[in-house]
């Protein structure tokens, strides 16, 4: 097993983390299989039953749904829930490890062994160990069922919180880290779902094919909405390699960009729905420069007042792409609003203060400090003279809190 590459020096709490759990859920599963070998009698019809279930998580983390606002979603929490729900303890076990797998094939080159057994052992902590509880206890009616998978529910997102916590070097708030929107998604949805296709199973093959029929044909035109989205981002994000080659210099600025803004928002302590928005808009910032001539982009020396005038077009360009193609009105407001300045003599509307949407402000930061560090056009400053440039500028171009969270990121990734 490689040990937990990929991560930086100054991510020691994560690699903690994921040891921790590593160690607590194979434990865990390893009294779970004892105990099960020895209290659950096999039967035909079970393994049937687990075989049934097992594929079922394997297709779905193979072909999962990212949902815009909720990320990547599938339906191996229904189906480890449908397990459990039928008392298959040790089961639930075989069809968490088939959806780990399938997810750990999926990602291809980017999978990695050591995130396979911490996903299996996270996940198998969540989910089984509430109900090994509540069984050891004797408590088998439904009540209690549903307070044992309220449990497993809530302990996955304060894990996955956790996680990207101590993963993303513990900027901002652990509570900001909690997916309220995620959470909802799951009891709504992949909750009832997880009974229902229990119950189905219990009732045999005619009532499990009557609902897995529908729920087929709902995941194709799903499947179909998300993929033409995500083909408008490839185009969008195409457009944006475009315009980083016309205009020298400037290749990497984007995600550059996007990165600085995503642990700004973060430090800053919001959700992690708005920072996806940010990092999006981050992504698309210049994305209006498609329409100016490269003339203008790589002129060497002062632009005209006309010049000057088309430059100045592009956030409003930008935010018009992004409208268009569907990729959510408040990245398309980061985008428009980008260049407005705190004491309001920026562009486009001449905004000020709070009137700036937060998205833009802190987007205004992250493209600063990047241009700074690592612009064509003049001498690149270190990252200490960048950050004393962004300080001398708050209150006038730039969000005062924004400077301070920025500082704080900066401050944490050269230590």
């Amino acid at each position: 097993m490689r040990l937990m590459i990929g991560l930086s020096p100054h991510n020691y709490n994560a690699l903690v983390f994921r040891l921790s759990t590593i160690l607590a859920g194979l434990g865990f599963l390893v009294a779970t299989g004892a105990a099960t070998s020895i209290t659950e009698p096999v039967h035909p019809t079970h393994i049937a039953t687990v075989v049934l279930l097992a594929l079922l998580a394997f297709v779905a983390e193979r072909y999962p749904l990212e949902l815009p606002g909720y990320g990547v979603v599938s339906g191996l929490e229904s189906s480890l829930l449908a397990s459990l729900y039928l008392g298959y303890s040790g089961g639930a076990l075989i069809v968490l490890a088939s959806g780990v797998l399938s997810r750990t094939l999926r990602r291809g080159q980017a999978r990695r062994i050591d995130f396979a057994f911490y996903s299996l052992c996270q996940i198998s902590l969540c989910y089984a160990l509430p109900f090994a509880l509540v069984r050891t206890l004797g408590y088998d009616s439904t009540l209690f069922f549903c307070m044992a998978t309220l449990a497993a529910i809530l302990a996955d997102q304060v894990f996955a919180a956790l996680h990207l916590f101590f993963l993303q070097d513990r900027l901002g708030h652990f509570s900001s880290r909690l997916e309220w929107g995620r959470l909802r998604l799951f009891l709504v949805a992949l909750l009832p779902l997880g009974v229902l296709l229990g119950a189905c199973l219990e009732q045999g093959v005619v009532a499990t094919a009557l609902l897995l029929f529908p729920l087929t044909l709902a995941f194709h035109g799903i499947k179909t909405y998300v993929d033409t989205l995500r083909e408008a981002r490839e185009v969008v994000a195409s457009m944006v390699e475009a315009v980083e080659r016309r205009e020298q210099g400037t290749e990497g600025h984007a995600e550059r960009v996007a990165d600085w803004a995503g642990s700004i928002a973060r430090q800053m302590g919001l959700g992690e729905r708005c920072v996806r928005q940010i990092i999006a808009a981050a992504r698309m910032h210049d994305l209006g420069k498609i329409g100016i001539e490269e003339s203008i982009l790589n002129k060497d020396g002062a632009l005209s007042e006309a010049e000057m005038d088309s430059l100045r077009r592009h956030p409003e360009v930008g935010a018009k792409v992004a409208s268009h193609l569907s990729l959510g009105k408040r990245e398309a407001e980061y985008i428009y609003h980008h260049h407005e300045n705190f004491d309001g003599s920026g562009y486009p509307l001449g905004l000020a203060g709070q009137e700036i949407p937060q998205g833009a402000r802190i987007l205004a930061v992250a493209e600063a400090f990047d241009s700074m560090v690592s612009s064509p056009w003049r001498a690149r400053l270190t990252p200490g003279a960048a950050m004393a440039e962004l300080e001398s500028a708050k209150g006038k171009q730039f969000d005062p809190n924004v400077v301070a969270a920025f500082k704080t990121v900066l401050r944490k990734r050269t230590a």
